[in-house]
C-alpha cells in the first residue's frame, strides 16, 4: 500500500457498517475502545455477515493503549482467534488507538490489511492518514513503530458532537499547525470557517506531503512542526497532545525569532478559544533542563549532536539540521521572556 492508495470517504454509521461488510476478506477484527464503543454499540453489537467471521476487541482509551503490554495482549487475542493473513483490522477510535491498531496490523503475520474510522478531531485531521503507526516506550512517544498505510479511512462527522469541549480544543492545536504550514487553511480559520469544513483541507495537505515523502526522509518532517518542544511539554506537564503542540509552536516561534508566526498563533488562539493564553509554566520555574533532556532523546535526533526539525520563520517553515547545543543556547537566552510570556 502507498499513501495515495488509501481511500478516504465521508459516511454515516450505517454506510460505514456497509463498507466494512464489503471489505474483501472473510475475517474482520474491529478494534475499539470503551468510550467509542458506547456510541457505536447499537450499530455493531450484533454485527454479522454471512460467510465472514467478525471479532471485536477493546483496548484502553487514549495513550494507555500504546505500550508493549497492550500490544502483546492484542496479538495474543488474534492468535487465539486464529486470525489469518488475509484478515482485515478496522480501528474505531482516536489517534492513540489507531497508532496501536495500525502497529498490530503492520506486524501481525508480517502485515495484514487495515482500515480506520477516526472518532476524534485530532485523528480525523492528522493521525488517521500517513501510515505512521507506533507504540510508546516508557515516556518516549512513538519510539517503536512502522509505516503501514490503511486501505480505507471512513470519516463520520457525527463523532465530533460526542467529544468533550476540552478534547476539541486540544485538537485545534494540530489544526493551527496546518494553518502555519498552508496559507489556505490559515485564511479559512481567520475568516471563521467551521472547523469541520477544514478537516478535508488538512487531510489533503498531509496526503500531498506524504505521497512525495512517504518514509519521512525530508519534506514530511514539516508535519512535526511544534512537536519537538510539544512532546517535551506534554511529557512534563501532562497536557493533552494538541495543546502541547500549540505551546511547542509558541516556544519555537520565540526562540527562532518569528514575530509573524507568533502573531498568527495569538490571533488563532483567540478565534478558536484554544487556551486562556496562559502557558502551563507561567510564573513557575520553566523546566529548561528537563525539556532539553527530553529533546536530546527525541526520535528526530539524527546524531549525538544534531536534530532535524521544522524551523518557524517569518517567510514560512523550513527544515533545518541544528546542533542540539544551539537549541539549548537559544532556549537559555529566551528563558525569562518565555517564563513570563502570555498570549
Amino acid at each position: 500500500m502507498k499513501a495515495d492508495d488509501t481511500k478516504i470517504t465521508y459516511l454515516n454509521l450505517e454506510q460505514i457498517k456497509t463498507a466494512i461488510a464489503d471489505l474483501d476478506t472473510d475475517n474482520i477484527v474491529i478494534i475499539t475502545e470503551p468510550n467509542v464503543w458506547s456510541h457505536v454499540r447499537a450499530h455493531f453489537k450484533d454485527f454479522k455477515i454471512d460467510g465472514k467471521i467478525i471479532h471485536q476487541y477493546k483496548l484502553p482509551s487514549g495513550e494507555a493503549a500504546k505500550n508493549f503490554l497492550e500490544y502483546e495482549r492484542c496479538i495474543q487475542f488474534l492468535i487465539s482467534k486464529k486470525v489469518h493473513r488475509g484478515a482485515h483490522l478496522v480501528a474505531f477510535g482516536g489517534g492513540a488507538l489507531s497508532d496501536l491498531a495500525g502497529f498490530v496490523a503492520a506486524t501481525y503475520l508480517r502485515g495484514v490489511g487495515w482500515s480506520v474510522v477516526p472518532t476524534s478531531l485530532l485523528s480525523m485531521i492528522d493521525a488517521c492518514l500517513g501510515g505512521k503507526v507506533a507504540i510508546n516506550v516508557s515516556e518516549t512517544k512513538n519510539m517503536v513503530g512502522a509505516f503501514h498505510h490503511p486501505h480505507n479511512i471512513f470519516i463520520n462527522y457525527e463523532f465530533l458532537s460526542t467529544l468533550p469541549n476540552e478534547e476539541v480544543r486540544s485538537a485545534l492545536g494540530e489544526v493551527v499547525k496546518y494553518a502555519l504550514l498552508e496559507d489556505k487553511i490559515y485564511e479559512k480559520l481567520s475568516m471563521g470557517h467551521p472547523v469541520d469544513s477544514i478537516i478535508s483541507d488538512c487531510l489533503n495537505y498531509k496526503r500531498n506531503v506524504v505521497v512525495k515523502d512517504p518514509n519521512e526522509n525530508q519534506l514530511r518532517r514539516l508535519l512535526n512542526l511544534g512537536h519537538t518542544f510539544g512532546h517535551a511539554i506534554e511529557n512534563f506537564y501532562k497536557l493533552s497532545h494538541g495543546t502541547s503542540v500549540f505551546w511547542g509552536m509558541v516556544v519555537e516561534s520565540i526562540i527562532f525569532d518569528s514575530k509573524k508566526s507568533l502573531e498568527k498563533l495569538i490571533e488563532l488562539n483567540k478565534k478558536l478559544n484554544i487556551t486562556n493564553g496562559e502557558p502551563p509554566w507561567l510564573n513557575r520555574t520553566f523546566p529548561k533542563d528537563d525539556l532539553i533532556h527530553y529533546i536530546r532523546n527525541d526520535k528526530k535526533v539524527i546524531s549525538n549532536k544534531e536534530i532535524n526539525l521544522p524551523v518557524i520563520k517569518d517567510n514560512g517553515v523550513e527544515l533545518e539540521t541544528i546542533p542540539l547545543d544551539t537549541i539549548e543556547e537559544k532556549l537559555s537566552y529566551k528563558i525569562e521572556f518565555i517564563r513570563t510570556y502570555k498570549l
